[in-house]
């Protein structure tokens, strides 16, 4: 760099000392004043400029700047603070050899929005690495890392601590989890580790990209909703060692398209979660019931959404079949889930809200029964988790238990039987009425 450049460049940084200096002595004087407190305002909320710090300050300096246009403005020629990303952060996704992603959401929230208080402020905060365990990774931050002040302590192969000790006199930790790409699964995991406060999650692969040099997942907003609900719960292999596992109805072909269609319902507002026999296949058999003859979900009426449904009806994989009841009362949908031998079917149940403790799903049978419903009360599903079916990563309610013990009894569904015909009628299921005869649109087909 030549002798002017960088005199341009100390010249912009004693600038903006200067401008940071004034306007931090505007606040003084207001406050002395009792001056204009609407101005620190913003909808009720009082915020307070922090105490400086050199080391949680980012400043970009384009060393290119002589090749720019002379001709622009000069306010076009100030560099901007875009995002106060703490020192240690921008040290450890310095070192691409790290192979590190951004996991923690808020490192998102402040690469995305700037806010970033809250990832400055936290004592730790969790990534991951697509490195193959935590001794590569301790050989790869001790190479580029030789700084005064850092420290990895690995834990296990799969978790590790990293601490950087800031001459204040505090220290900051990066609890770094390996990310697991098992070539037959078709999803990442992370393995719990208690002493780095790591749970076990799952979540759906992901591509990444850079923001203000930190790797990040791709889609953000799709990888956080993984993550928030990404608490991964192991199906009962004890248990399934009495049952089969796989049916010659519903094939490992259908459950892959069923992830695709339950990614469709993501990717327009509306999460599923297993259920109902699609549920206990999942941990009673580790799989699929063997007799089972279609997939349940269950998605909460308030998800709904007119422009999906009308989108079902013009596609010829994913075809809405059969609409029954409204969107207002008892609602229930049946979409094609394509197969290369034979098609199958998923039955979308709408949870509609019953009480403090549970909703409710709709069951309506045929016209010769006079449009009979019932209601299936189901345990409030308040926080979904994530489990395997053949491979395959999907929502499950994190009290799947409830569930499974509301709708099948507490032990019927322990024993192996050759089929089964739910009637729920000793379980929480009633009589709802009937719907108007008169209607046409009771049960509409497509």
């Amino acid at each position: 760099m030549s002798a002017d450049l960088l005199l341009l460049h100390s010249q912009r940084l004693d600038g903006l000392w200067q401008l940071l200096r004034s306007g931090l002595g505007e606040k003084d004087a207001r406050a002395e004043n009792g001056g204009d407190r609407a101005s620190n305002r913003v909808s009720g909320n009082i915020h307070r400029q922090p105490a400086l710090d050199l080391d949680f300050i980012t400043i970009d300096v384009d060393i290119n700047d002589h090749n720019h246009d002379d001709n622009r403005c000069s306010n076009d020629d100030s560099d901007d603070i875009e995002v106060q990303i703490p020192a240690h952060l921008r040290d450890l996704f310095a070192v691409k050899e790290l192979k590190l992603v951004a996991l923690d959401p808020i490192i998102l929230k402040c690469v995305t929005s700037g806010n970033c208080m809250s990832v400055t402020a936290a004592a730790s905060v969790q990534v991951g690495t697509f490195l193959k365990n935590t001794e590569e990774l301790k050989t790869v931050l001790n190479k580029h890392l030789t700084a005064t002040g850092w420290k990895i302590d690995v834990i296990c192969p799969h978790a590790a601590v990293i601490t950087k000790h800031y001459w204040r006199g505090f220290d900051k930790n990066v609890a770094v989890s390996v990310i697991n790409d098992d070539p037959e699964k078709h999803y990442y995991k992370i393995e719990q580790e208690d002493n780095a406060e790591i749970k076990e999650r799952a979540f759906d692969r992901f591509n990444t990209t850079e923001l203000h040099g930190l790797s990040v997942p791709s889609d953000i907003d799709r990888f956080e909703l993984w993550w928030r609900n990404g608490q991964f719960i192991h199906c009962n292999a004890t248990l399934a060692e009495k049952f089969v596992a796989n049916s010659s109805i519903i094939t490992p072909e259908h459950i892959g398209n069923l992830k695709v269609f339950t990614d469709l319902l993501l990717a327009s507002g509306q999460i599923p979660s297993l259920a109902f026999g699609t549920l206990l296949g999942w941990y009673r058999n580790c799989g699929v019931i063997p007799y089972t003859t279609d997939i349940d979900v269950a998605v909460k009426v308030a998800e709904y959404q007119d422009d999906f449904m009308e989108s079902l009806k013009t596609k010829t994989d994913f075809r809405l079949l059969r609409y029954i009841g409204t969107k207002e009362y008892g609602l229930e949908i049946t979409v094609k889930i394509p197969g290369t031998i034979k098609d199958a079917y998923v039955d979308v149940f709408y949870l509609f809200p019953h009480n403090s403790t549970y909703d409710w799903a709709p069951t309506t049978y045929g016209k010769s029964s006079g449009w009979l419903r019932l209601k299936t009360l189901v345990p409030k599903i308040e926080e979904l988790c994530t489990g395997d079916v053949l491979g395959f990563l999907f929502f499950v309610p994190c009290n799947f238990l409830d569930v499974i013990v509301t709708s099948y009894g507490q032990t019927d569904w322990l024993e192996p039987q050759e089929s089964y015909s739910y009637t729920g009628h000793d379980r929480l299921t009633f009589r709802d009425g009937n719907w108007n005869e008169t209607l046409d649109d009771v049960i509409q087909h497509f």
